[in-house]
């Protein structure tokens, strides 16, 4: 890996990024369900989370407990987890039970 320059793994990182975004997007609209303000907070943290702690200095981490760091030190995996507590936790949407004659 030290071969290779930063920028070209900044490149590819970021056409990577580029993409997921651009297929998790493609997936929201072929829902057809409008985007409400809940569900732009449940797209919108995690990518923010996951972009912060992609651009975190790496001394930030050196505090962390070492059976967090594989979470907290990776931006995919605490985008995932945020979202996944926005969506089943946060804004957890209760189902309609109908009514028993």
């Amino acid at each position: 890996m030290g071969a290779i320059p930063a920028s070209v793994i900044g490149a590819v990182l970021a056409y990577i990024l580029s993409s997921q975004i651009a297929a998790g997007l493609g997936v929201l609209m072929q829902q057809q369900i409008p985007l409400d303000f809940e569900g732009g907070l449940v797209v919108g943290i995690p990518v923010l989370v996951s972009i912060l702690i992609a651009f975190l200095p790496g001394a930030i981490l050196g505090d962390v407990p070492p059976f967090l760091k594989p979470l907290l030190g990776n931006g995919f995996a605490a985008g995932l987890l945020v979202c996944l507590v926005l969506e089943h936790v946060v804004f957890r949407r209760r189902r309609e039970v109908p009514p028993t004659s």
